[in-house]
C-alpha cells in the first residue's frame, strides 16, 4: 500500500512540475475530479463492462473445457494441439495480445 501511495504521489509530482500538457499526463487529482464529475456515466457503463466481461471469461471456459475433453478423448487432435500450446506458453501474453 505505500509503495502504491508512493508512487502516485510522485505521478502528482511529476505531472504538476513537468512541462508536459494536462491532457497527454493528467495528475492523479485531475482524475478523481473528472470521474466524480463523471460518475453517473462511470455508474451507468458499470454493469454493462462488467457483463461483457463476465461472458467473455464464461465463453473462454467453456471452449476450454470443450477443448481439454477432445484433447483427452481423442489422440491425434491430442498430438496436432499439443505442440501450440506447448508453445503458447512460452511466448511473452504482449506478443499474443
Amino acid at each position: 500500500m505505500l509503495s502504491v501511495g508512493t508512487l502516485v504521489l510522485a505521478w502528482e509530482l511529476y505531472a504538476r512540475i513537468s512541462r508536459i500538457s494536462p491532457t497527454t499526463l493528467p495528475a492523479p487529482s485531475r482524475v478523481l475530479a473528472q470521474a466524480i464529475q463523471q460518475r453517473q456515466a462511470l455508474f451507468d457503463n458499470t454493469v454493462p463492462t462488467i457483463s461483457a466481461t463476465l461472458a467473455g471469461f464464461a465463453c473462454s471456459l467453456a471452449v476450454a473445457f470443450i477443448l481439454s475433453v477432445l484433447i483427452d478423448f481423442f489422440k491425434p487432435l491430442r498430438r496436432a494441439l499439443f505442440p501450440v500450446f506447448i508453445i503458447s506458453q512460452t511466448l511473452p501474453l504482449v506478443a499474443i495480445a
